[in-house]
């Protein structure tokens, strides 16, 4: 018989519900939603990364995001170019409670076959786990080793969550508050800041 484990996730504003494409998928897709600050927080949402670039319109602090990459606006809205040898923080839109498992950020399979390899791009932080208390936006830090550039748009489903080896389901849930409260706090998908 197969325990089904329930993870609570709860979709912060202007994120994006994780996606499955298949019933038997072990991982849920999941969406960039902004370009985010690795180690800052939203002040009121301390659950929230303090966003960098939302690809809703031009940042304020537009200066160092074009010696990172550019920031532009096409037919299809704004974009962000991810040069050679450049990494990028993105914000994935979600919190989740884990249940007494491990969870971990991993590319998925058809970005593999296709960007990852002609780009060579990498999650650096794939291998990290998020913890069952971590009770922060889980995110991504992208890097492309390629000599291409790799063009990240909002809403672009670009890796996904993979939780232990058991069969889950995700429970959206409305607010922050319907989470349980956690020890490991905010920081990076569970760290407690100490070495």
């Amino acid at each position: 018989m197969n325990v089904i484990v329930k993870v609570k996730c709860f979709v912060v504003s202007g994120g994006k519900a994780p996606t499955r494409g298949h019933r038997d998928d072990i991982g849920w897709d999941l969406f960039i939603r902004a370009i985010v600050s690795p180690g800052e927080f939203n002040g009121r949402r301390r659950y929230i990364r303090k966003e960098v670039f939302d690809f809703r319109s031009y940042p304020a602090c537009s200066g160092w995001l074009i010696k990172k990459g550019i920031v532009e606006r096409d037919s299809e809205g704004f974009l962000y170019r991810l040069r050679p040898r450049g990494s990028v923080s993105l914000g994935l839109g979600v919190v989740v409670e884990l249940p007494g498992l491990a969870g971990y950020i991993r590319p998925r399979g058809s970005t593999i076959a296709s960007a990852f390899n002609s780009c060579r791009l990498e999650i650096a932080n794939d291998t990290v786990p998020v913890d069952p208390g971590f009770r922060g936006e889980l995110w991504a830090e992208l890097v492309n080793h390629g000599p291409g550039t790799f063009i990240l748009r909002k809403n672009l489903r670009l890796c996904q969550l993979v939780v232990g080896s058991a069969p889950y389901e995700l429970a959206l849930v409305r607010s922050y508050g319907d989470l349980s409260p956690a020890v490991r706090g905010t920081n990076c998908n569970g760290s407690t800041g100490r070495f």
